[in-house]
């Protein structure tokens, strides 16, 4: 859980260009084709559904941890 969370603190320190031009993302997959793009409304699109699988994930496990006092 510990990487999950490191990886939203992460995730939140990205900050989008005052022009929304000076983000940019690539997705790149196994044959290593890319897509790339600046446009501020798919950046901000990418990391919000990256935050919403994280969060997801994270409360799926403090679910799992079983506290005893």
């Amino acid at each position: 859980m510990k990487k999950l969370q490191e990886a939203r603190k992460k995730l939140n320190e990205f900050k989008l260009g005052n022009d929304g031009m000076n983000s940019t993302i690539i997705i790149r997959d196994a044959a290593k084709r890319e897509f790339k793009t600046s446009q501020s409304i798919a950046f901000t699109t990418v990391l919000q559904t990256i935050q919403q699988v994280l969060d997801k994930k994270i409360a799926e496990t403090e679910v799992l941890i079983n506290f005893v006092s």
